[in-house]
């Protein structure tokens, strides 16, 4: 790329790793100079970065222990210059959700646009993970931010037949109705 000035920041987002880069100038009349060498002996050397595309923070399940479907929230990601110039915004997030902190089987996997996500569907009680990372311009996911939920739904309370109770005649079961119930399931 032929540049006026003295710095590039690419219109794409490079992927996590680690990067070796020079300069040359191109003289009047195309004449091109030699790149330009690294220091001998520098550590690290000129001319060598790394990159490590940001992971959001602040990971948070409204609330964290939730009869419905929590809200998964983090802080939206936007990286600046030295002059306060935007460089690097998350353009989607991916959102996952597993009941194994290994993520080795995933229950939800959705992108997104906002900085908050809440799922669409229900969960079993107990443990759940999620994870959330940036996905750039270019689709390129950034690493991941974990963070842990639990569900927990109300039992149902039995009203009838009352404890110890004496019937002379086949009982009707009940129960106090459960908020969110889609239907019921009795043993006896």
């Amino acid at each position: 790329t032929n540049l006026p000035r003295n710095a590039y920041t690419p219109v794409v987002t490079l992927a996590n790793g680690t990067y070796h880069w020079r300069v040359r100038i191109r003289r009047e009349g195309g004449i091109l100079n030699d790149w330009s060498q690294p220091e001998p002996g520098a550590d690290p050397p000129v001319g060598v970065f790394t990159l490590s595309l940001p992971t959001p923070a602040s990971l948070e399940a409204l609330p964290s222990a939730t009869r419905g479907a929590p809200t998964l929230c983090w802080d939206p990601l936007v990286a600046v210059d030295g002059e306060d110039t935007p460089v690097l915004a998350a353009w989607k997030y991916r959102v996952q959700v597993s009941r194994d902190p290994t993520f080795s089987t995933i229950w939800d996997n959705v992108d997104t646009e906002q900085a908050c996500w809440t799922p669409t569907k229900g969960y079993y009680d107990g443990a759940h993970w999620w994870r959330v990372a940036m996905i750039d311009g270019q689709g390129k996911v950034g690493d991941y931010a974990a963070a842990e939920f639990t569900k927990t739904y109300p039992l149902p309370q039995p009203v009838s037949p009352a404890p110890g109770a004496v019937s002379e005649a086949t009982p009707t079961f009940a129960w106090a109705p459960v908020d969110g119930a889609a239907s019921y399931r009795i043993e006896v």
